[in-house]
């Protein structure tokens, strides 16, 4: 059984292996968690290059946690890099650990390759040309992606990646947790 699913974010492969998922429910489970959460980010192409990132699935049966005594709080791992391009996570993970560890390898990748991402929304018009709206939370950034969208695609709402390729600037919409 194929057990890792390529996304595409950026113009990034990001490799998912949840091939160590010992337990074939669990493993079930997480791969229908990331179909429904990033389909539209999903790379089918079965001659990808190598992926420019990989994230490890693993099982465990404790979770490591720290335990701050002057806070009296306790931390759970989600994840921890293994070398410059993987990192390792747990299939208990939510949703928004998942995007918050994405978010971290998307940044990580864009500051290498001349990219970055941004607060804004955006809209893509007629001639494939992007529009972003930039400002502070309630300046309408929203309001005026809607008002366009009746006749531009909408791109992104509450952040975008920016990425300059071969002297143009590209636009690029996320997988993460937006309004």
């Amino acid at each position: 059984m194929e057990s890792k699913i390529i996304l595409r974010i950026g113009g990034f492969n990001i490799k998912v292996d949840y091939s160590k998922l010992v337990n074939p429910f669990a493993r079930k489970e997480f791969e229908i968690s990331i179909i429904r959460k990033y389909s539209g980010f999903i790379y089918n192409n079965k001659i990808a290059k190598k992926p420019d990132f990989v994230i490890t699935v693993n099982s465990i049966s404790i979770a490591e946690t720290i335990y701050k005594k002057e806070k009296k709080s306790v931390y759970f791992k989600i994840y921890r890099f293994i070398n410059a391009n993987t990192i390792e996570t747990y299939h208990y993970v939510s949703y928004m650990d998942f995007s918050m560890i994405l978010r971290e390898i998307v940044m990580k990748l864009l500051s290498k390759n001349n990219g970055f991402m941004m607060h804004g929304s955006a809209v893509v018009d007629k001639n494939n040309f992007a529009h972003v709206f930039t400002g502070d939370s309630g300046d309408g950034k929203s309001t005026t992606m809607k008002l366009l969208s009746y006749e531009n695609m909408p791109a992104g709402d509450d952040s975008v990646i920016i990425r300059g390729e071969k002297g143009r600037y590209y636009l690029y919409q996320t997988p993460l947790f937006e309004k």
